[in-house]
């Protein structure tokens, strides 16, 4: 029986192929996407579904006849590789193009996140890129006799395994030689991808060796004999039999003597014993193959199409009918055809049989049932085996198989759920004629210069909101400070110009508002290498005149670039073209910013399919800091791929997406959410001329802000009022509406920045809070200060008797300290208040600082911010005159001036 053990692992192999691989659909290893083949009009037509929402996406055609064997998609579903004999042709499904026709290849494999792909031929291993389908290495053949049968990349996508019979090849994807070569029947990545699992025969033995992905090093190795001798095992050792699990943990030892069969189960990480597998017979002398579902469950084969199904870690069985029934009820499922034409689903639950126009299928768990369906073909099962995918009427169908379960045990059908037919896609829209009006209130600031704040008069300072992080408790609000020339305002956390943030009022959940008075503000400057992405809306409401503005203001901040910065550049309609891969060079991609229009372009809008090639883009560069620019002027429409899919993929490669919307037509929401969930910024312009400075803009924004961090005490909606102390009468502020509970729900569910709703902000409450300006000050050591600041005619304010109400003022004592303070933006001034002894000391006391109170609100009318102005009173503590006359009573009812800085 040894002598059949090359020809048994052969046979596994056969039936892991007829039963797992060949069909005319196929399933996207992320569950996302369909693809099936119709022939339409003499050609094959690639349909490509979203599986949710059972939308026709695309509609690929490749002007070809000739009969499909295989159909397979990358694990994002971007990629199709159509096999017709022995020639593969490997489609793009986002742009609909053929990338590449790969000739006299037995295998195809896509990574798990690369843009390539691995063609198998007779004698040679070759990768190619999926941008232009060039050979990107031909990897080094193996000598001699052995023929390569299967090809395997790791999880992680950092080694490639070439599988002949009883040896494996390894290699790293981007080098082209063999790294290590060994003697083994199979191998086995963990799910981590970290690890590999050999399974070696050596004589009568049989070896099981755990390697380091990234070293090749062996990490620790077990032999049958090591393994299976404190368990003395009655029978005799078949190596042609022995197996791992599909993550390689687990290994199965196969022995056998006369009838019985035992599976010895142990633990390859650490030689474990596991479990003994010992209801199995062997019959006529025939030793049945076994095969892993997952990491798990083992399935051991038997008579006629029957198998059980072990799960060797909670050391439970159940028998498994892998036949539609006893073969004697139609002629066409007779043994040898079922063994032929069944397709098994990955969890060997579920059993197809193609006929003709006819379709079986059953539930190997439930005794001789099955269902029947006419004019019904089978395309594919799902990776998670919860779905059967088949074609009915000229229609993409689904069954989901629990309820194929329920059918058969109730003796009926289950329902056929149908797919769209028509294209759900936009493929044209028509250009805007005019740009449309901004909304009331609407302001735009932009920025193409940066400046110390300094050189700013602090009475057109304005607040631009950047962005927002929010993790669970903690907030942090980044801003900009800007002004009507387009100048950004760095150094405003320098002692001197802390003032200027004065004030955080927090409104929880409740309604209730509450004063922050422990925030942090730190001012963030990006100076790291950076990869740009600018994608770009060519979409047909662009038009010509406007898409040539978009190309200008790209052009222009390309031609600003710095040095150690990389740029790439996307363009997109409906499809999706990378113009120019990522380069330090400008002119490559200002090469296509030259006022080209649409030409080429003109359809709908797929900003989360452009967005998303972006990010695969950008993740595989070696710059730390990775940053999109995404400009639309419309609503998505296009894509296949989900905001889902982009947010979890740039989130993950931490990838800064910064959006700019613009005219009426977009989703200011959906868009803000792509931007704020990646730490990005978000614009929304609506005029022509202001895309040629909008870009710089981002830029300017993006790489120098403010940070304010603060914690919050509750989990909910709440608003954030954030107050900018100026020299004017009316200060600048923003509301920012966020949410800080959404944490665990999907990503594409957390709006952490809220629509602004009128409703919402309780105004009158926000205006009872007082600013507080508690600044440590110190003497002015200036000489010039000091001095301008003696030569003010300081005015002569006189109260009423008893009273802080003023009864005059000299305006032009008044002008001059304005004047002054104007100049010397960083001083604070302090105001005393004092009164003569009449009256009780708590009441002069009071009475003094209302007084002094009084004297700042006449500063602060001319201009001068609160937060700049301190005010102290002394009561009857410090007279300059006596007390016992009217006169000198007069003298200590005065109001003194004072300058400091923090």
């Amino acid at each position: 029986m040894k002598a059949l053990g090359v020809k048994f692992i052969l046979l596994i192999l056969f039936i892991s192929v007829q039963n797992f691989v060949f069909s005319q659909g196929a399933m996207s290893g992320n569950g996302l996407y369909v693809a099936t083949v119709f022939k339409q009009g003499g050609k094959n037509i690639i349909y490509v579904h979203k599986f949710m929402t059972k939308e026709l996406v695309r509609k690929i055609s490749l002007a070809s006849s000739d009969n499909i064997d295989e159909v397979q998609m990358s694990f994002s579903g971007k990629y199709i590789a159509i096999k017709a004999g022995t020639t593969y042709k490997i489609v793009d499904a986002m742009s609909e193009k053929i990338i590449s026709t790969v000739y006299a290849a037995q295998q195809v494999v896509f990574p798990r996140n690369g843009d390539y792909f691995i063609a198998l031929k007779s004698s040679s291993i070759e990768r190619y890129s999926c941008d232009n389908g060039k050979l990107l290495n031909k990897y080094t053949y193996p000598s001699g006799s052995k023929k390569i049968y299967k090809l395997k990349i790791s999880p992680g996508d950092q080694v490639l395994v070439a599988m002949a019979v009883d040896r494996v090849y390894v290699y790293f994807i981007a080098e082209n030689n063999i790294k290590k070569q060994m003697s083994a029947v199979d191998l086995q990545f963990r799910s981590s991808g970290k690890y590999f699992t050999i399974l070696s025969v050596l004589g009568s033995k049989v070896k099981v060796s755990t390697y380091n992905t990234k070293t090749l090093y062996q990490e620790r190795t077990y032999s049958s004999e090591t393994l299976l001798q404190p368990q003395n095992p009655a029978g005799e050792l078949f190596t042609s039999r022995c197996s791992m699990s599909d993550d390689g943990k687990f290994v199965a030892l196969y022995t056998a003597k006369g009838a019985k069969v035992f599976i010895y189960v142990f633990d390859t990480w650490n030689g474990k014993y596991i479990w003994t597998i010992n209801n199995l017979v062997n019959v006529n002398n025939e030793l049945f193959p076994h095969h892993w579902t997952n990491s798990t469950h083992l399935i051991a084969y038997g008579q006629h199409l029957m198998a059980g199904e072990y799960d060797v870690v909670n050391h439970t069985s159940k028998a498994l009918g892998l036949r539609i029934d006893n073969f004697t009820q139609s002629p066409d499922l007779s043994e040898a055809n079922q063994q032929k034409n069944r397709k098994i689903s990955p969890d060997f639950h579920y059993v197809v049989v193609q006929s003709g126009s006819k379709m079986y299928i059953r539930d190997a768990r439930i005794p001789d049932r099955k269902i029947t369906y006419e004019n019904v073909e089978f395309q594919c099962f799902s990776p998670d085996s919860k779905y059967i995918i088949v074609k009915k009427d000229g229609a993409v169908n689904v069954l989901v198989s629990s309820f194929v379960s329920k059918a058969l045990q109730s003796n009926t059908s289950a329902k056929l759920y149908t797919f769209d037919k028509n294209l759900s896609v936009v493929t044209k829209e028509n250009p805007i004629a005019q740009d449309a009006p901004p909304p009331k209130g609407y302001a735009y600031f932009y920025v193409n210069n940066s400046k110390q704040i300094v050189k700013v008069d602090t009475a057109k300072l304005h607040y631009v909101f950047r962005s927002m992080k929010v993790d669970g408790n903690n907030v942090e609000l980044q801003v900009n400070l800007v002004d009507a020339n387009g100048n950004q305002f760095l150094g405003a956390t320098d002692p001197s110009w802390k003032y200027i943030w004065c004030n955080l009022l927090l409104q929880n959940p409740n309604g209730i508002v509450s004063q922050v008075n422990d925030f942090q503000v730190t001012e963030v400057h990006e100076t790291d290498p950076t990869a740009y992405a600018l994608v770009l809306d060519h979409s047909g409401s662009m038009g010509t005149k406007r898409a040539n503005s978009l190309q200008y203001g790209a052009w222009d901040l390309v031609q600003h670039k710095r040095s150690q910065d990389a740029y790439m550049l996307i363009k997109y309609d409906t499809h999706v073209k990378l113009m120019s891969n990522l380069t330090k060079d400008k002119y490559p991609v200002q090469r296509y910013l030259q006022n080209t229009g649409l030409t080429g372009f003109g359809g709908g809008t797929a900003l989360i399919d452009a967005t998303y090639l972006a990010v695969k883009k950008l993740e595989k560069s070696n710059y730390k800091k990775k940053v999109i620019i995404l400009f639309t002027d419309g609503y998505e429409n296009a894509s296949m791929f989900s905001k889902y899919d982009l947010l979890t993929e740039a989130t993950k490669a931490g990838i800064e997406i910064n959006v700019v919307g613009f005219g009426q037509e977009v989703n200011e929401q959906y868009l803000k959410s792509i931007a704020y969930n990646t730490g990005g910024l978000y614009i929304h312009i609506y005029k022509t001329s202001q895309l040629k400075n909008v870009f710089r803009d981002v830029d300017f924004k993006r790489k120098n802000y403010y940070s304010i961090k603060f914690k919050t005490r509750s989990r909910g909606k709440h608003i954030a009022f954030l107050q900018l102390c100026q020299d004017q009468a009316k200060h600048d502020s923003i509301w920012i509406p966020f949410d800080n509970s959404k944490q665990d729900a999907p990503i594409d569910k957390r709006d952490i920045i809220l629509p602004m709703k009128p409703r919402d902000i309780k105004l009158t409450q926000f205006n009872k809070l007082k600013i507080p300006v508690n600044p440590v000050l110190k003497p002015v050591t200036s000489k010039k200060i000091n001095k301008d600041f003696q030569n003010i005619n300081f005015p002569n304010i006189e109260f009423a008797t008893a009273s802080d109400k003023i009864v005059s003022s000299e305006k032009q004592g008044i002008d001059e300290i304005v004047k002054f303070m104007r100049k010397y933006p960083y001083v604070f001034l302090e105001i005393d208040g004092h009164t003569d002894n009449q009256g009780t000391h708590d009441f002069n006391r009071d009475l003094s600082i209302r007084r002094a109170e009084a004297a700042k609100k006449l500063i602060v009318k001319a201009g001068i911010a609160p937060g700049r102005i301190v005010t102290k009173g002394f009561g009857d503590t410090k007279p300059i005159a006596s007390n016992d006359t009217e006169e000198g009573r007069a003298k200590n009812r005065r109001i003194e001036f004072h300058i400091f800085v923090q």
